[in-house]
């Protein structure tokens, strides 16, 4: 949508140095992408990997409603119900969860529609090139705020047709954050408007207005419930900090761990600490390792220790897993985490 703002807006500049200057810039910028998928082995180049996702996506076979809406597992539903809005509070949960949704998609509507029909008004002055300045920087900011609409709704249309957003929809609304840079031009017909002695026209733009408030009442809550958790969430930032402070104390620094531990402690220890995320019989997981060579830096080294989040499925699988065998690890406790790691073999 940028490209094609630019295509529009300045046309004259394409057919100069724009076009070679911006390809450029593209293969200067993807380089790194380019040389990976020269190198990369067979099935792990990056369209393998992209066709790989989307067919796992393909084995859940859920209704279109779910995924536009992310009720499940957001709403809880009736045993073999695949939609609905069911439990003890039904319509609250639907006010909850696809409310605002709806609301949001309902105003990029009327505000892509607005659009379309302010562009669609001026283009008479298309036909005859007769603009003047100011009608030239009118047309452009109606077509910007288009141009903005657009990727929003493209983002919108991407995630929807995606099954993780009705399977976890609370972990992968984070692919939505680039809706934001939207919002003004998604507001901006609540916004516009003049009282004027016409009552319809008073009521219009009072209920305008009370929408707009209502929208704003809505992120002031999101706002405050950021800050509620703010603390916990920074708590845990510090435990992570001391986590990586203490096993490098340790000389751990090959270890396996969980999906959720292993990615965040290679990047925030700059790689001192390098992780292979395991599965519960404590082998390394294929789907879930980001990074393969990770996999291979860590099995190389028989000193490898498995950090496991206390309390978790994974640990006590581990714990009854050495019990069994007989196996004999150094057994730290620290900062949240069970660390077994291998005593040196003799």
């Amino acid at each position: 949508m940028s490209g094609l703002l630019l295509l529009v807006g300045c046309w004259r500049e394409w057919r100069k140095w724009a076009l070679p200057c911006l390809l450029l810039g593209l293969v200067i910028g993807a380089l790194p992408l380019i040389f990976y998928n020269l190198n990369a082995l067979p099935g792990q180049d990056s369209l393998s990997t992209l066709l790989r996702i989307r067919d796992t996506d393909k084995r859940y076979h859920l209704p279109a409603i779910n995924q536009v809406t992310g009720v499940n597992p957001s709403c809880p539903v009736i045993s073999g119900q695949h939609i609905g809005f069911a439990g003890p509070h039904p319509f609250r949960c639907l006010l909850e969860y696809a409310g605002w949704g709806i609301g949001f998609v309902l105003l990029w509507s009327i505000a892509t529609l607005s659009a379309i029909a302010a562009v669609w008004k001026l283009r008479p002055g298309v036909q005859a090139q007769e603009w003047s300045y100011d009608e030239r920087q009118t047309v452009m900011r109606h077509f910007a705020r288009l141009a903005l609409l657009g990727s929003a709704g493209l983002t919108m249309l991407f995630y929807a047709i995606s099954s993780n957003a009705a399977l976890y929809p609370q972990t992968n609304d984070r692919y939505l954050i680039g809706v934001l840079i939207a919002a003004p031009a998604v507001i901006w017909p609540l916004w516009t408007g003049t009282w004027t002695l016409a009552r319809s026209t008073r009521i219009l733009l009072l209920a305008k207005r009370m929408v707009l408030l209502l929208v704003g009442l809505v992120l002031l809550s999101g706002t405050l419930g950021i800050l509620q958790v703010l603390y916990v969430d920074q708590n845990a930032n510090r435990q992570e900090e001391t986590l990586i402070h203490d096993l490098l104390h340790h000389h751990v620094m090959r270890i396996y761990s969980e999906y959720w531990t292993c990615d965040r402690i290679s990047f925030q220890s700059n790689e001192q600490i390098i992780c292979a995320v395991i599965d519960e019989d404590g082998h390394p997981d294929s789907v879930v390792n980001r990074y393969t060579p990770y996999v291979a830096i860590v099995q190389a080294d028989p000193r490898a220790a498995f950090v496991l989040p206390t309390g978790s499925s994974l640990a006590a699988a581990f714990a009854q897993k050495i019990a069994y065998k007989g196996v004999q690890y150094q057994h730290l406790i620290f900062d949240g985490y069970q660390i077994y790691v291998p005593f040196p073999m003799s």
